[in-house]
């Protein structure tokens, strides 16, 4: 590979030449000249020219009103918008990213409940993330009452377990944070089995900052365990004071264009009372929407990576050898070209579910990190946390306790080198 500087019009690009375009770094598959490899459209909302208009409320604890997008072509999401009707109510905002095989990539809540003033639309920026091509964007607004007929509320100290019993005062996170069981005493030492007797499907659940939905309730002599939707993260481990509310006094306004996307099969209304697989799919654009811009990958390029560094003047001719070692254990290997500092490798996790990486090189700043695990046997959810420039932790959400099992990571990391280290 032959580092070519930035891209420009004028030069033949040969097989494995790199460059720079924009926040992009990119490697010829193919001999070219005056084809530029990453094109992106201004952003907009798909959904700008629907006339949505209330509809009739419904009578539910909360609703999800939204949108599924099967991405063609690759796209940028800047920010979403949402529309909130007149009346007393709380409204949240989440995201989820499917790979074209279905699993998991991304589930993120926007915009934790709130009320709202003033009705019509909210704009909502994020910073950019990107979605790939044939991957499936999904976005839901919530909608609930904000005066609830019912609450129970207490406090218990919660522990990321798939095995064993919570004793008094515990509750055990299971099932990458889809389940949690209780005990029945709380953590100020009361029995608190005949409220929680009382907490019907579909209750709101709230701790820590986020929000679920109940979608299904069992107990026994000792415990209550809740299913709960969305599979959205934990807060970390410790003690919180948890709320059950229920019993919407009013009923659940929300705005659409029932026919707008009635011959497009690649944008997709949904709706329900849970975020779950099979909600309702319709023709409707909600009152929810994403601003994308779309980008186009010439089929002469392939992207190395995306990182924040902008392009910058025209470089020399005949271009530099890159900055690269390939580790031949697979454990850590590295990348640099130009200020772009890119790091890669595997890991077994330890019988706790944790990997500790130190990176080869030293970043400048907060590198971006990603990561994946697998055995064997099965496909297990994963998370990252203790980020610095020079290291990070990943953990098994799903792991079994006391378990010894090999549970490789593979992890990457990319972002500006410090230009020493």
């Amino acid at each position: 590979m032959w580092w070519k500087d930035v891209w420009s019009s004028a030069p033949v690009y040969n097989v494995n030449d790199v460059v720079r375009d924009g926040s992009y770094l990119v490697i010829a598959r193919n001999q070219n000249q005056n084809d530029q490899p990453v094109v992106e459209q201004d952003a907009a909302y798909p959904g700008a020219d629907a006339n949505t208009v209330n509809q009739t409320p419904v009578n539910e604890q909360v609703y999800w009103t939204g949108q599924e997008y099967f991405i063609q072509d690759a796209r940028y999401i800047d920010g979403f918008r949402f529309y909130t009707p007149p009346g007393n109510f709380e409204y949240s905002v989440i995201y989820r990213v499917r790979n074209e095989d279905g699993t998991l990539e991304k589930v993120k809540q926007a915009s934790a409940w709130q009320s709202y003033v003033t009705d019509g639309w909210k704009e909502l920026t994020l910073p950019s993330f990107l979605v790939l091509d044939k991957q499936r964007l999904e976005i839901w607004l919530g909608t609930r009452a904000v005066a609830q007929a019912n609450t129970v509320t207490g406090p218990w100290t919660t522990t990321n377990r798939n095995g064993g019993t919570p004793a008094a005062g515990e509750a055990y996170f299971r099932n990458n944070a889809t389940e949690i069981q209780f005990n029945v005493i709380d953590g100020n030492a009361v029995d608190r089995r005949t409220e929680l007797a009382t907490i019907p499907v579909g209750a709101s659940f709230d701790f820590g900052g986020l929000s679920w939905t109940i979608s299904s309730i069992t107990n026994d002599a000792s415990t209550y365990t809740f299913i709960i939707q969305p599979g959205q993260g934990r807060p970390a481990e410790g003690t919180y004071a948890f709320e059950w509310s229920w019993g919407a006094p009013d009923p659940l306004p929300y705005v659409a264009d029932t026919t707008f996307w009635q011959n497009n099969q690649n944008i997709r209304g949904s709706v329900g009372t849970a975020i779950v697989d099979d909600m309702t799919e319709t023709d409707a654009q909600y009152g929810v929407d994403i601003l994308a811009r779309q980008v186009q990958i010439s089929a002469n390029w392939d992207i190395m990576a995306v990182s924040g560094v902008s392009g910058g003047g025209g470089g020399g001719g005949g271009g530099s050898e890159l900055q690269e070692f390939h580790d031949p254990t697979g454990v850590a290997s590295w990348r640099i070209v130009g200020k772009t500092l890119e790091c890669w490798g595997t890991g077994i996790a330890d019988a706790n579910g944790w990997l500790t990486v130190t990176f080869p090189k030293t970043f400048a700043t907060l590198p971006s990190v990603s990561e994946s695990v697998q055995s064997d046997t099965a496909q297990f959810v994963s998370t990252h946390s203790d980020l610095t420039v020079t290291s990070v932790r990943f953990r098994l959400r799903n792991y079994t306790d006391n378990s010894t099992p090999a549970f490789r990571f593979r992890w990457h990391a990319i972002g500006e080198w410090d230009g020493v280290s």
